[in-house]
């Protein structure tokens, strides 16, 4: 039986599967639409911003789930992901976002092997529908980056669900 909370899960986790294919065929024509009319400095606040609310998103759910003390553990996340991503152009760190969270949404469904084949393929798919378009370029670094992202979604669902799974009763 599918309860209202897995219901609003599945919601997520499809609205995260169907965005990552849409960017790639129509992000480029957005994005260059967005570059004229939009400054390159308000852009960047703006992917800034939604990875600032992803955060603190993140820390509600984590003291909803009773596991604030491990709210530490997005330090030394955070660190490492500046070093992976800190240099890249901002319209690259929508990677992060876009493939974290459908790696989030995917561990809270499915098992971690489960979700790591989904992100992984996915990642690959998603490039090669890239290297498919005239407009566009298939890149391993971005099958790279974009794995590395399901990880950390995969990483922070993890410490959310290991409540869940220490609670229940063998």
């Amino acid at each position: 039986m599918v309860n209202k909370k897995t219901k609003g899960m599945w919601c997520l986790w499809i609205v995260s599967l169907l965005l990552i294919p849409l960017l790639s065929i129509f992000g480029r024509g957005l994005q260059l639409a967005l570059y004229k009319s939009v400054p390159l400095s308000f852009l960047a606040c703006c992917v800034y911003s939604l990875f600032a609310v992803s955060l603190l998103c993140y820390l509600l759910l984590l003291r909803r789930a009773g596991r604030l003390s491990d709210s530490w553990q997005l330090l030394w996340l955070a660190g490492l992901t500046w070093y992976c991503y800190g240099d890249l152009h901002f319209v690259e760190k929508i990677h992060l976002l876009l493939f974290g969270m459908f790696g989030f949404f995917s561990y809270l469904l499915f098992t971690w092997k489960t979700a790591l084949f989904t992100g992984f393929a996915l990642s690959l798919l998603d490039e090669f529908l890239q290297y498919l378009l005239a407009a566009r370029v298939g890149d391993w670094r971005d099958v790279r980056l974009n794995l590395f992202s399901v990880c950390i979604g995969l990483f922070l669902a993890s410490l959310l669900r290991r409540d869940a799974n220490e609670g229940q009763v063998s």
